[in-house]
């Protein structure tokens, strides 16, 4: 599965916090910094898989630990429309 940003949201620093808008639905998600270089790294687009295998590099964490915290986000994330997946 392929996750994209919503093309309907934005997102912004606020208070040592980012936060996505949807502006369509003007729901949004405040996120913590695993959420933000979750988000940072989805880009224009990338493979579930990928996202674990580069964040648990990046990070020095086991694929299984951050592979939770991944399917977390997303499910949250695309529950407020700021992702959608592609399968």
């Amino acid at each position: 599965m392929k996750i994209l940003i919503n093309k309907e949201c934005i997102s912004s620093d606020h208070e040592g916090q980012k936060i996505i808008l949807n502006i369509d639905t003007g729901r949004y998600l405040e996120i913590n910094e695993t959420g933000s270089a979750i988000l940072n790294s989805i880009g224009e687009g990338i493979y579930i898989d990928d996202l674990i295998e580069l964040l648990s590099k990046k990070y020095s964490i086991s694929k299984s630990e951050i592979k939770q915290d991944i399917l977390e986000f997303i499910k949250e994330a695309e529950r407020l429309k700021a992702i959608i997946i592609l399968k």
